[in-house]
């Protein structure tokens, strides 16, 4: 399994728009330093990717890291930062013609379907009560 990190900042990301510190106006102007909020993607032999977590800045991580199509996501809570791509999941999941399955906690689950309830109307929502089998790892809550 290889594991890519695609995001790696906290909820906010860097630069911040309103700060001016040396790190953020080292982002800016070269970009080294700018870092995305969190998201992993799990690439496992002889599946199809999994992608941890879709925060707001989702759809600029998948171009970034050249991929049209995800159609496994794992979401480890509800916060925004964590979630915030989901709508544009969404549609790339319709617009695909994808089954896409979404993975999380039973009450992470709740909230999504509370915040964006049109979601489950495309997208399987799947508890993890029993844990998720991800190639040679298991996962549990």
């Amino acid at each position: 399994m290889n594991i890519v990190f695609h995001g790696t900042s906290d909820a906010l990301g860097v630069p911040r728009h309103y700060c001016q510190c040396d790190v953020c106006e080292e982002a800016r102007s070269t970009g080294s330093n700018r870092r995305y909020r969190p998201s992993i993607q799990l690439c496992i032999e002889d599946e199809e990717p999994v992608w941890i977590d879709c925060g707001p800045d989702w759809h600029i991580q998948m171009e970034h890291a050249k991929v049209r199509i995800v159609s496994r996501m794992l979401i480890t809570h509800a916060h925004f930062d964590h979630i915030g791509g989901l709508p544009q999941w969404y549609d790339q999941c319709r617009y695909a013609d994808v089954k896409p399955k979404l993975y999380a906690a039973r009450e992470v689950l709740q909230e999504i379907e509370a915040r964006f309830p049109w979601l489950s109307g495309v997208i399987q929502f799947i508890a993890l009560d029993e844990g998720l089998q991800l190639g040679n790892w298991q996962l549990r809550i």
